[in-house]
């Protein structure tokens, strides 16, 4: 399956990556965090991003066998924003600002990131759900964007709870 000039594989490989790059961020930061609330929050969502890699990867071998295909009703915007993505035009995908922020930042500061990263995931996870006609990896997707929206709700509930 090409995405103007990528494959399907590509597109996966940064799929899981991201969530790889998310785990590693709010593993970071629960080390850093000052109470046990926090750890535990912190502590659960890296969990769960590890569980949207493993789901990624499983999705991954299992389309690798020619069972996914692109929609043939999937837009050129939608093409278009997956190639974008691919090649960084649409979010940054340096990580370094993140780890930052993961070790030494402010609550507030962490609560910004994380919730950013979470709609980035979202507004990703969206476009290539659009992208992708089968079933099962649509499924798999969809439970991929209620659990990152339940971490932005998640995590605007500390920040209103103010769990620094």
């Amino acid at each position: 399956m090409d995405v103007i000039g990528f494959q399907l594989d590509d597109v996966l490989d940064l799929a899981i990556q991201m969530e790889t790059n998310g785990a590693e961020f709010y593993e970071l930061a629960a080390r850093s965090a000052s109470n046990t609330a926090t750890r535990l929050l912190l502590n659960g969502l890296a969990a769960m991003e590890r569980e949207h890699g493993a789901a990624l990867i499983a999705m991954k071998e299992r389309l690798a066998g020619g069972a996914g295909h692109a929609d043939p009703e999937a837009d050129a915007v939608v093409s278009s924003f997956l190639s974008a993505w691919l090649k960084g035009d649409v979010f940054d995908r340096d990580t370094r600002a993140a780890s930052a922020v993961a070790r030494s930042g402010t609550f507030a500061a962490i609560l910004g990131v994380a919730v950013q990263m979470e709609k980035d995931s979202v507004t990703f996870y969206s476009g290539l759900r659009q992208y992708i006609a089968d079933d099962e990896a649509e499924k798999v997707l969809d439970r991929i964007i209620r659990e990152e929206l339940r971490h932005v709700a998640d995590l605007d509930s500390a920040r209103r709870d103010n769990l620094a």
